[in-house]
């Protein structure tokens, strides 16, 4: 009989089964328990994964793991398992308060030193959080928190924190000078590196699951910040209106966005909500820009004939234009993108042809102007010197050259030429027919120099023109005026010598390069000129910041344009009005800009002028008709500014220089309760007794003033070098064309000597306050001067400061620390007075 077969081990029932399995399940609870407790959320005991050890923190992803398969199973016991359901749920639950924790811990310490290891670290705590099925509070709490660090980086980028909405309160200055570069400057770096080093790390953490995932969280957290982003960029152009000279501003918003593009779209994709929002900017921004271009061309048309240019220089809206597209030029490129719409993508809208349009619209309007001359002669001056200046512009400019062709400058150059050569026969004419006409010599010396004289307020564009214009003059007319001075001989006073010398004579300058003027601002018609401001007053701790100053020209009753300019603190309202007037053959934005710029520190806002025939305003260059006439203009002007709504209640100064001080003491005289104060350095005010000429002499100079007022034959020693201590500054003033440096003309020496005459004879009647600042070793003006005018005054408020060892030019030709100490003493002046209620 077969032996049985040996008996099998029999399994244990179901039910041991499940009891074996629950034990080892609650062991794997309590020990997770303890664990979990160790790192409870709301013990301040650091980070599980920036303070502890490596091995602690994978223990704990792996408790809460356990934690998380307990619950599972304990679910599926339906007898048994209620009690370890709770327990394990209630772990789990703060388990995953920890893991929380611990992601907004890690997040916050993402650097790029550790980028990658807290990367691996921010996977592993978002895996096992989605895995516990605590997904939704794991994306919740990374969207708020990379939000809010992306919000904060591209404010620190941008430099402000300003919703788009708000920016319509701003002013164009504001947006030009500070929001726009700020935004250029971020969007580059935020759309170039910020958003795609979001996107990321959106998708390193969030890569172990659904690829949709990481694309939706890198959605919300990314979306609204660069479409806020792109809504500063659509604001700002739409505050450019149809401004010309803000043209270029939104070409540098269109070439940025152009940059950025690329970029933009391989993060966010193509069909993404930023990628629709910045098609939308871009095309708002070829909308302006198609709009300021149709506005600079109307503006253009619309110019008025009949204003032209004294002596026939070259116009302000030739510079104006011709700068413009200078630097339209350079936006060649971008401005190809923009100038073409949805519905017109036609070649007469390519940059070429807009710009060889804004020439030829140009070109007609200076054709209207030269026609509103009275005299021929100055109407073909007129458009030798604009139709060169146009020409020299496009040669000097590559990309307008490469625009227009290399024969066009050529061709306006000869079309100068030949204005040049009708000019001469115009100009001239008169002595040529006299000459022509055997008429007595009286008669032809007389046609000399009414043709002299009608000249010598004319101008030229600049050095080669004016040479052009003297060798035309010099061939067409000297040879026959030595065959007339042959035939008369000594019946003819002005011999072929002196006929040559007066031509040579003519359009002698200064010129001012146009050429070099390449700022961006000087494209418009109110001009702003980067300068360092000076170091502050060691007396004046507190240094205020100003705005960039601001320069624009007004007309005065005789028709002429006056340069003016200003300098104002940007960030408080002005303590109270001062009002430069400089010295004779100087001007303000140069010369002055030092002045301008301390006393804006000090708080105050600051406005100058230039004289007719000094610095930017027209006339001839260093030539006084009539100093009452200065007087007139600055009065009107300054008045002016005090009664804007803005500076209605301000306090008013007046600060004169040499010359200056003179105007300030007729200004004060014309309207003697006007102005609250003056501040005059070294000021012109009285002729000493040693100096002054014998009445015959002055009665010469009257007459001969009257005959030939321009003539420039007042002798005159080099005045820099005796006015000017600091070597630096003298250089600078020779080199400023702006300032005359030439002889005095007879008619501005006789208008100076009266001027200081009148002003002695009335030195009694000077009532207002006042403070004189004058160096003791002064060699322009005597100090004695000064002292005079402190005795006779009849001011109750008045001061003198002499400097010892100090010369003429006190405010700008000193060492520092001597210009230091005059300042601190013209500021301290100002403060106690300008503290006082009006």
């Amino acid at each position: 009989m077969a032996s049985p077969s040996p008996r099998r081990h029999a399994l244990p029932p179901p039910r041991h089964r499940r009891t074996l399995s629950s034990t080892l399940v609650q062991e794997s609870v309590a020990a997770a328990a303890a664990l979990v407790q160790k790192w409870h959320p709301d013990d301040d005991s650091g980070s599980l994964f920036l303070h502890a050890a490596e091995h602690e923190a994978q223990r704990f992803l792996r408790a809460a793991a356990d934690l998380h398969r307990a619950m599972l199973f304990f679910a599926s016991n339906v007898t048994h398992g209620g009690h370890g359901l709770v327990q394990a749920q209630a772990l789990l639950l703060t388990a995953m308060g920890r893991l929380d924790l611990e992601l907004q811990l890690l997040l916050d310490d993402i650097t790029q030193s550790a980028e990658d290891a807290t990367r691996s670290n921010i996977r592993a705590v978002a895996e096992a959080m989605m895995a516990a099925g605590y997904g939704k509070e794991c994306i919740s709490t990374f969207k708020s928190h990379r939000r809010a660090a992306l919000a904060t980086e591209l404010q620190r980028l941008l430099g402000f924190l300003s919703p788009p909405d708000h920016l319509h309160k701003l002013t164009w200055e504001q947006l030009d000078g500070s929001i726009i570069p700020s935004w250029l400057a971020a969007a580059t770096v935020a759309f170039n590196s910020l958003f795609a080093a979001e996107k990321d790390l959106c998708d390193a953490v969030f890569a172990g699951g659904n690829a949709a995932v990481g694309e939706a969280v890198f959605a919300a957290v990314a979306n609204d910040q660069a479409t806020s982003l792109l809504a500063v960029a659509e604001a700002a152009v739409a505050r450019a209106r149809r401004a010309p000279e803000r043209l270029f501003r939104v070409l540098d918003v269109h070439d940025t966005l152009s940059e950025v593009l690329p970029g933009l779209l391989s993060v966010f994709g193509d069909s993404s909500e930023v990628a629709a929002r910045a098609a939308l900017v871009v095309a708002k921004v070829g909308e302006a820009a198609r709009g300021i271009l149709g506005s600079l061309e109307a503006a253009i048309q619309k110019e008025p004939s009949k204003a032209t240019a004294a002596g026939g220089a070259v116009h302000p809206l030739t510079r104006y234009v011709m700068n413009y597209l200078v630097f339209l030029a350079d936006y060649q490129e971008g401005l190809a993108l923009l100038v073409y719409d949805d519905h017109e993508q036609e070649a007469s809208s390519s940059p070429s042809v807009i710009i060889q349009r804004l020439v030829s619209v140009l070109l007609g309007k200076l054709e209207a102007k030269a026609g509103c001359y009275r005299e021929v002669a100055l109407s073909y001056l007129f458009l030798a010197n604009n139709t060169q200046y146009v020409a020299n512009k496009v040669v000097g400019s590559g990309k307008l050259r490469g625009i227009l062709g290399d024969g066009w400058a050529e061709a306006q150059s000869g079309k100068a030429r030949a204005h040049v050569g009708v000019y001469v026969r115009a100009a001239w004419g008169k002595v040529m027919a006299a000459i022509s006409g055997a008429e007595a010599p009286e008669a032809v010396e007389q046609a000399v120099m009414e043709a002299v004289g009608m000249q010598e307020q004319w101008v030229a564009a600049d050095e080669e023109t004016g040479e052009a214009l003297r060798a035309a003059a010099t061939a067409a007319v000297v040879p026959k005026y030595r065959m007339f001075y042959r035939r008369y001989g000594a019946a003819v006073r002005l011999t072929p010598g002196d006929v040559t010398t007066m031509i040579a004579a003519l359009f002698a300058g200064p010129f001012i390069d146009f050429n070099s003027v390449r700022t961006l601002r000087e494209c418009g018609k109110q001009i702003d000129i980067h300068i360092p401001a000076p170091p502050p007053l060691e007396s004046e701790p507190s240094v205020i910041e100003i705005r960039l100053p601001q320069q624009k020209f007004v007309s005065n009753a005789r028709g002429m344009s006056l340069f003016t300019c200003q300098w104002r603190p940007s960030t408080i309202e002005p303590k109270a009005l001062i009002f430069l007037c400089h010295g004779y053959a100087m001007e303000c934005s140069i010369s002055m800009r030092g002045t301008g710029t301390r006393l804006a520190q000090a708080g105050f806002a600051v406005h100058g002028m230039d004289y007719e025939g000094h610095g930017k305003s027209s006339g001839l260059q260093g030539y006084i008709t009539s100093f009452n006439d200065i007087v007139v203009d600055c009065s009107k002007y300054f008045a002016s500014v005090c009664e804007k709504l803005e500076y209605k209640n301000q306090r008013r100064f007046l600060l004169g220089e040499s010359m200056g001080g003179a105007i300030v003491l007729m200004l004060h005289r014309k309207e003697p309760t006007y102005w609250d104060g003056a501040i005059l350095v070294a000021p012109m005010c009285k002729i000493v007794e040693d100096m002054k000429p014998h009445p015959i002499m002055i009665s010469i100079l009257s007459k001969l003033s009257n005959v030939i007022p321009t003539w420039r034959i007042i002798p005159n020693e080099d005045i820099i070098d005796r006015a000017i201590k600091s070597e630096e500054w003298r250089e600078e003033v020779r080199n400023n064309h702006y300032c005359y440096k030439g002889k005095p003309r007879l008619k501005t020496g006789y208008e100076l000597f009266m001027a200081s005459l009148d002003i002695e004879s009335n030195l009694d009647k000077v009532t207002l306050p006042f403070i004189i600042v004058h160096g003791g070793d002064d060699a322009v003006t005597d100090p004695s001067v000064s002292e005079a005018l402190y005795t006779l005054a009849e001011s109750k408020d008045k001061t003198l400061k002499l400097y010892p060892g100090m010369c003429h030019a006190l405010t700008s030709g000193e060492p520092k620390e001597n210009i230091d100490i005059v300042f601190s003493d013209i500021i301290k002046w100002l403060n106690e007075r300008a503290a006082s209620t009006p």
